[in-house]
């Protein structure tokens, strides 16, 4: 009977999480989803969305009355990886890093460690 009632506040939770989320201008799927498995929590998150419908409308307007500039209707999608800069650490660091802090906490003759203080 408990698992009944649980489950039934999750569906409403995550018919309600779906319903802002869609009013709001985003996923509504993912939303339900999100809204059942989080159940309060995750319609206190869409609640808490950005309404991407009203930022539009107000973008419009703004542009409408030249206090915006208009915008670019062709923006270029960035390939993969042009967005975020990648530095790899070479392995050589890696295993350098690692063989340090490997010899760094040495045992000595009573088998303390040593280089733990913190």
């Amino acid at each position: 009977m408990a698992l009944f009632f649980i489950l039934i506040i999750e569906l409403i939770a995550g018919f309600l999480s779906s319903n802002i989320a869609s009013d709001k201008g985003h996923n509504a799927t993912s939303w339900f989803f999100t809204g059942f498995l989080l159940g309060p929590l995750g319609l206190i998150a869409a609640a808490g969305l950005s309404d991407r419908k009203l930022r539009k409308y107000i973008r419009q307007i703004g542009e409408k009355q030249d206090a915006i500039p208009p915008e670019k209707e062709d923006k270029p999608v960035p390939v993969s990886g042009e967005m975020f800069e990648v530095h790899l650490i070479p392995p050589k660091a890696i295993l350098f890093t690692f063989f340090y802090s490997l010899f760094r906490c040495s045992f000595n003759a009573n088998t303390s460690l040593k280089g733990f203080e913190y």
